[in-house]
């Protein structure tokens, strides 16, 4: 993942040759050490002399959005449209160098894997998991411990370390995030037009300052609204509102932004909870604001906004260009460049304060996993670390390369906002693993203040117990799993 800016610069290169190769991929040198854009890359320490004999490498996908995310990691054939060309590219190198034949099979279900690994069936060799109760497939012993694995360099630059330690919640490594992980960030949109219009401080330049802080956010949505029909409701054809977005999960970013999170590591390095404190309080607070600020946000979600559910497209609508900001995630940046009538900007979600150190983007996206059930672990190993390498080299310039597509292609403090999100990323251990168990209501706590509440200490009071038993549940079956590793490292 560092390879990311001169990549991303290079990116431009990669697409044009893309369009023009023909649709055959030549067979690749056992010696490559460049991308196809042309850049010299870090060469992997996979052996030249590695022949797999055509054997599979099948990759399971356990995501929401199956159909749309499998596009981006697997096409059947050569297409003109450089993100397939580039997956392909990258599928087809791996199987050439490894001599493999790796296929992809989407809306598999936990209970399919189950059934495999009582079975003990070998079919399939790699996960993606999604971003949500991971717990489950671990202590199910569903997952493979990667850390005996080969090939696998975790301290590669296509491999994010940081994010990796910190889904090891015991000795051994279950979850792994790689450049083969396309990762879609939490995000603001905010329209440009209206930032000159009401001479308001840049967002681009305060992001840059390290100065672009909740406070700044809520200032600014409280400072646009414009209830011009004068009717109180900002409900009117030409209302301006300060945030609009659909579901309310996505305030989440701005706790994750202001790095409150939901976990904290005790003294044996165990996960426990770390949301309840006046650090979490103060920060529900200031997005109190937007409600004691009629018209300073608006969300299709909440019961007071149910009229917004039945006028798509009113005022408000950030597409319309009646809203300062919008919540969203990084993919919908093609989408942003084709809006009239305004220019969209992205940036990371706030710190708390300007002393905080940097920026987290919180991700939903999900991790790679290896089943149980693998037999041959060089296989496994060599395609996955192989997978990742190609993935830097081609896949991800050309996906970020697609995100900036037309208004932003020339637009070079926008590419710097990209890159400054997908180098913060950070995945919530509570989501990541026990999203839909104890951590539930931690995850949507920021809806509590936009519905007028402020009893955040007697909810967690509440949340307390539920949090407390799915960790000790989650602990208990970890134990129990690694000490079946160390049984079989140590016969």
């Amino acid at each position: 993942m560092k390879k990311f800016l001169s990549l991303l610069l290079s990116s431009a290169i990669l697409a044009m040759s893309l369009c023009a190769c023909d649709p055959a991929v030549d067979d690749v040198p056992k010696d490559e050490t460049e991308s196809a854009t042309g850049a010299e890359t870090t060469p992997h320490g996979i052996p030249e002399e590695l022949d797999f004999g055509g054997s599979g490498f099948n990759i399971a996908y356990m995501r929401n959005d199956n159909d749309k995310m499998l596009d981006l990691y697997y096409v059947e054939e050569y297409s003109s449209d450089n993100m397939a060309a580039a997956v392909f590219s990258r599928n087809t190198k791996t199987e050439q160098y490894l001599n493999v034949d790796i296929n992809a099979f989407s809306t598999i279900t936990y209970e399919e894997l189950r059934t495999l690994f009582q079975s003990g069936d070998d079919i399939y060799q790699h996960y993606v998991l999604s971003g949500q109760n991971n717990s489950t497939y671990l202590i199910d012993g569903l997952l493979y411990n990667i850390d005996m694995l080969p090939y696998i360099d975790l301290d590669a630059d296509w491999w994010n370390k940081e994010v990796t330690d910190s889904l090891r919640m015991g000795k051994y490594t279950y979850l792994m995030v790689s450049d083969y992980l396309i990762t879609d960030p939490l995000c603001m949109y905010f329209n440009r037009n209206m930032i000159t219009d009401n001479n308001l401080e840049d967002p681009y330049a305060m992001v840059k300052a390290g100065t672009w802080t909740t406070d700044k956010v809520m200032d600014m949505a409280i400072a646009v609204r414009n209830d011009k029909d004068g009717d109180n409701s900002y409900y009117g054809d030409d209302d301006i509102v300060g945030i609009f977005t659909g579901d309310t999960y996505i305030y989440t970013g701005f706790m994750t932004g202001a790095a409150r999170f939901m976990t904290e590591r005790d003294e044996n390095n165990r996960v426990v909870s770390n949301f309840a404190n006046e650090m979490t309080y103060s920060l529900l607070n200031k997005i109190y604001r937007l409600y004691e600020n009629p018209g300073s946000y608006r969300s299709t979600i909440l019961p007071e906004h149910k009229a917004d559910r039945d006028t798509a497209g009113s005022a408000g609508d950030f597409a319309n260009g009646h809203a300062l900001f919008t919540l969203g995630m990084i993919n919908q940046l093609e989408t942003m460049a084709t809006l009239d009538g305004f220019t969209a900007g992205v940036v990371p979600f706030p710190k708390f304060t300007e002393d905080q150190d940097r920026y987290y983007s919180l991700d939903w996206t999900g991790a790679l996993a290896v089943p149980s059930t693998i037999k041959n672990k060089e296989l496994v190993g060599a395609v996955i670390e192989y997978l990742a390498w190609e993935s830097g080299n081609e896949v991800v310039p050309t996906y970020y390369n697609k995100l900036l597509k037309t208004r932003y292609s020339a637009d070079p403090e926008t590419r710097e906002m990209l890159e400054l999100i997908f180098d913060t990323v950070y995945l919530e251990v509570g989501i990541t693993y026990l999203l839909f168990t104890g951590f539930t209501g931690c995850t949507y706590i920021c809806n509590m203040p936009l519905t007028g509440s402020t009893s955040y200490a007697a909810f967690f009071r509440v949340d307390k117990k539920d949090v407390k038993d799915s960790l000790e549940d989650f602990y208990a079956g970890l134990d129990a799993i690694e000490l079946q590793e160390e049984a079989s490292m140590n016969p």
